[in-house]
């Protein structure tokens, strides 16, 4: 399911200025929703093909970097300190 205009990222403003350099998809609901960002720039989309971000509620969970030569990142994000 799609949230454009229901999720708080959209009625803050966030989602047209993402808009402006990424093809923006967002899925899921709020309790567990996952946001893809995909370059719009020729020079970043030649290194960068995805930003995947995975959340729940208003919580960040991961964050995937997809590289156009097959290489990724994921960050995983935790509650806590050390």
């Amino acid at each position: 399911m799609g949230l454009r205009g229901e999720h708080p990222l959209d009625s803050q403003g966030d989602l047209a200025a993402l808009d402006r350099f990424y093809r923006v998809t967002l899925e899921g609901n709020d309790q567990d929703w996952r946001l893809g960002l995909t370059p719009k720039q020729p020079r970043m989309n030649a290194v960068i093909s995805l930003i995947q971000i995975d959340g729940s509620a208003g919580t960040i969970r991961t964050i995937e970097i997809r590289e156009t030569q097959g290489d990724r990142s994921v960050m995983t994000v935790t509650e806590g300190g050390p």
